[in-house]
């Protein structure tokens, strides 16, 4: 569910992305990670050390030329990825978060789940629901990218996505 979450939200951004012509999205989305990564190092680093000001510049110079992206589902919903913020990245957010809380539940009788037992619980419907979220997203991704790309590049994603239907389809009846 932390990988499902990372490819959603790496979804999410890609859209916002490709649909800005300037710099100026992709700017904000780098901003906000050199932001993030500089309040996790600040901790570390010596107040006014050489390390400290190369961060705070580097910081600095993104945010005087990117807005705010503001949060994600802000930036899902503008940019037509609601749905995927909703229905993907919350569900394997909430799922990250807790702990894969679960797993971690006692039973009946108030033994702990470990191993085979832990996997069998919700494990398999977890794996399932998030390798089938992730083959969304990569087939959106291509889709998206043959749609946009002038290298040429070409990739039908048809035949894959008839071969997941039946397969979805075989397992429902």
């Amino acid at each position: 569910m932390h990988h499902l979450k990372t490819m959603a939200e790496i979804f999410i951004y890609f859209y916002a992305v490709v649909a800005d012509d300037t710099d100026k999205t992709a700017n904000a989305i780098i901003a906000e990670c050199v932001a993030e990564q500089h309040a996790r190092r600040h901790r570390r680093l010596e107040p006014g050390s050489l390390e400290q000001l190369n961060w705070e510049e580097f910081r600095d110079e993104f945010r005087r030329e990117a807005a705010k992206i503001g949060d994600l589902a802000r930036l899902a919903e503008t940019h037509g990825t609601e749905l995927w913020y909703a229905r993907v990245y919350q569900l394997a957010c909430q799922s990250a978060h807790l702990g894969d809380l679960l797993e971690w539940m006692p039973d009946d009788d108030w033994q702990l789940l470990v191993g085979e037992a832990a996997i069998a619980k919700t494990g398999q419907w977890k794996l399932r629901l998030a390798i089938s979220y992730a083959i969304e997203i990569v087939l959106g991704l291509l889709d998206t990218i043959m749609q946009i790309n002038i290298a040429g590049l070409r990739v039908d994603t048809s035949s894959f996505r008839a071969e997941l239907s039946a397969i979805r389809e075989a397992r429902t009846t």
